[in-house]
């Protein structure tokens, strides 16, 4: 996590990587000496104007979310609130509809396409006919071994069935156990975020982006 103290701060750090960016504002600061009660509001126009597609979360006092939290909502902010749990589920829920995304539209950039088993997943054609299954799976910590099993199963059964011959899944970073990796079947694997451009690139033979 980024921190930035005025508006300008705030959009420079936007603009160096936009599709991986959720912005949390207050609603007022002090910048350049002065009480700015348009903080929030003016980098949520800011930002709209910018990047329309960068989500942002307003965290102000009880008495500000009572009486501007519709403004704020009409604006463009994703929410406002005044907790810290009400805050950490929304960035947890923001954070992994952003992953997604990412991933899907890297994925789909290839040449990828939805693949109607759940869960979040897209299928990759590849030269030949060959399929790999790429998954995204926003495990931010390291996965129980019960989690990481279904997924090798699940992963086992669609190979073995001839639907796919390899499976991608990408998660993050990558938290998952060496001893994990070991159990999972051939031609299944994990991969970090940052590696889905160069895997996407190998397979394929074609750069990819992962910018949302």
């Amino acid at each position: 996590m980024l921190t930035a103290v005025s508006t300008s701060d705030g959009l420079d750090l936007v603009a160096e990587a936009p599709g991986r960016t959720l912005v949390i504002t207050d609603a007022m600061r002090i910048e350049g000496g002065r009480r700015n009660v348009h903080a929030g509001m003016e980098l949520i126009g800011e930002l709209r104007e910018s990047h329309p597609e960068v989500p942002v979360v307003v965290f102000a006092g009880p008495d500000t979310v009572r009486h501007f939290r519709p403004v704020f909502l009409e604006a463009g902010a994703r929410d406002v609130t005044d907790r810290f749990v009400e805050l950490a589920d929304v960035v947890a829920t923001t954070a992994r509809q952003r992953f997604r995304a990412i991933v899907g539209q890297a994925v789909g950039g290839a040449g990828g396409a939805p693949d109607e088993r759940p869960p979040q997943a897209w299928i990759l054609e590849l030269r030949g006919g060959t399929r790999v299954r790429v998954e995204a799976r926003d495990w931010r910590r390291t996965p129980t071994a019960s989690a990481v099993d279904r997924v090798w199963a699940r992963a086992e059964r669609l190979i073995q069935e001839g639907h796919v011959a390899r499976v991608v899944v990408v998660v993050p970073v990558d938290r998952v156990l060496p001893r994990q990796k070991e159990r999972a079947p051939q031609g299944a694997s994990v991969v970090a975020l940052a590696q889905l451009d160069a895997l996407l690139a190998e397979l394929t033979g074609e750069s990819a982006t992962t910018s949302a």
